[in-house]
């Protein structure tokens, strides 16, 4: 898979970080918006490479992964995980306010990962405490 993911990043982007399996839900804050933005729901990969993140679907009748949407996260006003039960979530509301949640599945695709959710926002904090934004 890996392989996959790297052929869809864009050329000279950093070879990712992590690559996680994921499902992306679009607009919406945490478990309690998930549902209610009616945007549904896309399963897919989250990779980790250089100061993005990059979500991808793998595309089954051309075999090969295709770019949904990528999150700079650095300027993001709020990287966070957002827990409900046993399940987990890494929220991301970007510098225009806009608001993404990934929830990040096991090997199994059982459920949800919330050891490799806050693994990965614990990663992406030390990143951003590297690297400060200038306030708008």
């Amino acid at each position: 898979m890996n392989d996959e993911v790297v052929e869809c990043l864009p050329p000279g982007t950093p070879a990712p970080e992590a690559i996680e399996s994921a499902i992306w839900f679009p607009n919406a804050n945490g478990f309690a918006s998930a549902d209610e933005t009616g945007m549904g729901r896309i399963t897919g990969v989250l990779a980790l490479a250089g100061d993005k993140l990059w979500f991808m679907s793998w595309n089954d009748s051309e075999h090969h992964f295709d770019m949904q949407h990528v999150i700079s996260f650095l300027p993001a006003m709020k990287v966070e995980v957002q827990r409900a039960g046993l399940a987990s979530m890494l929220v991301v509301q970007s510098s225009n306010r806009a608001f993404d949640s990934f929830e990040l599945m096991n090997g199994g695709r059982l459920g949800s990962d919330p050891g490799a959710t806050q693994k990965l926002c614990d990663r992406l904090q030390a990143i951003r405490a590297k690297n400060p934004q200038p306030d708008n």
